[in-house]
């Protein structure tokens, strides 16, 4: 023990302190940044009404009070300079003889959508379009219906169309006709609900934690081939040494983790709590392993950076430090539960978390901090 706070005293240093400082800085600074962006991002899309009617003014209307879609009302010819310049995501088009179309019940082309490979959301888009038209058909149907219905009882015709028509619309906007009883998955036992929160700043911290440890673990690299034989023939032995020192780098990893909390916590950031400290101190646990691992098998300084750094940035886009690793595929997401991200979104989220989900990222992760911690004190081979 003796021999772990000397060398947790003798770590900080200036490039250790940066170390220390980093991944706070990051945390704080890129986090923000892409929250930012992330609230700020908005998709612009053109928009050609070639039909000028009540039902397309309607529907370009709803397109415009949508928060993550900007509108842009042009010919088709601006609209296709837009779209080849990628100033806009996609056109659409409402063909003359819109509205008619729609009144006649006539399933005909009545919108086109021009998109360029660089599209990234006409999908989502085409479903909010494809929505606002469904809303219109179904109000005319209804008020086709009503009419006829009328016309059987009174016997007569009547101006009852409208009316039908504004009243059913009215009940689709912004209410639908059918409602249903929502009951939250996560209230329900057994269920489990896969709608985990991501938040950048724990993103951020954790990729940036996870290079500090791969970079700190470099004395295993430094000291294999002068300090190890010595500490073979001392009292302390190397299994000792070996054991002391990994302890004094978690324990300065563990320090810096619980800065980071409370600088996220005083600034507002994000909501900390005591359990997301045990998740944090299981990531470090991980990380160290897995960069003891590393640096056992090196034998060069300069390829264990390569190495240590390449890793780092692979585990964090697999972990899902970055980006939510299952709106990609829900493959990597159950492959990302042996991962020590999972631990931190778990602990950070716990009621957006199944219990399952919990259990099998500790049984998975564990088995692997086993394996590495005991593979890397007995491979420490002195060469």
């Amino acid at each position: 023990m003796g021999l772990m706070m000397e060398k947790f005293k003798h770590m900080f240093k200036p490039i250790t302190l940066l170390l220390f400082v980093l991944p706070i800085v990051a945390a704080i600074g890129m986090g923000s940044l892409l929250e930012k962006q992330q609230k700020e991002l908005v998709v612009p899309i053109a928009i050609v009404d070639e039909d000028q009617t009540n039902f397309s003014r309607n529907i370009i209307r709803q397109m415009e009070v949508q928060e993550r879609i900007v509108v842009k009302e042009t010919s088709f010819d601006d609209a296709d300079t837009l779209l080849s310049r990628n100033e806009v995501d996609s056109i659409f088009v409402f063909k003359k003889g819109f509205q008619t179309h729609i009144i006649n019940d006539e399933r005909k082309e009545t919108i086109e959508l021009w998109t360029s490979p660089s599209s990234i959301a006409s999908g989502i888009i085409r479903e909010i379009v494809a929505s606002e038209v469904t809303k219109l058909t179904s109000s005319v149907k209804a008020a086709n219906r009503v009419e006829k219905l009328y016309q059987q009882e009174k016997g007569i015709e009547s101006e009852v169309w409208d009316e039908a028509f504004e009243y059913t619309k009215n009940q689709l906007d912004p209410n639908p006709l059918m409602t249903i009883n929502y009951v939250r998955e996560d209230n329900i036992p057994g269920t489990e609900n896969k709608d985990v929160i991501f938040t950048s700043y724990l993103g951020v911290w954790s990729f940036f934690t996870m290079l500090s440890c791969f970079i700190t673990s470099d004395w295993v690299v430094k000291e294999r081939s002068i300090l190890f034989p010595r500490m073979m023939t001392t009292n302390i032995g190397l299994a000792s040494y070996l054991r002391q020192t990994s302890g004094a780098y978690i324990l300065f990893h563990v320090l810096q983790a619980a800065c980071s909390l409370y600088a996220l916590r005083y600034f507002q950031l994000m909501e900390v709590h005591f359990l997301l400290f045990f998740g944090v101190i299981f990531f470090i646990l991980f990380t160290t392993s897995i960069s003891m691992w590393i640096a056992s098998r090196m034998r060069h300084l300069g390829s264990y950076y390569v190495v240590g750094s390449l890793v780092a940035f692979i585990l964090a886009i697999a972990g899902g430090s970055f980006f939510p690793i299952g709106d990609i595929s829900p493959v990597f997401e159950f492959l990302s539960l042996g991962l020590p991200q999972k631990i931190l979104w778990a602990t950070a989220y716990p009621a957006h978390t199944s219990f399952s989900e919990i259990g099998m990222t500790v049984i998975f992760s564990g088995v692997c901090i086993a394996f590495l911690w005991k593979t890397t004190n007995g491979g420490l081979k002195v060469r």
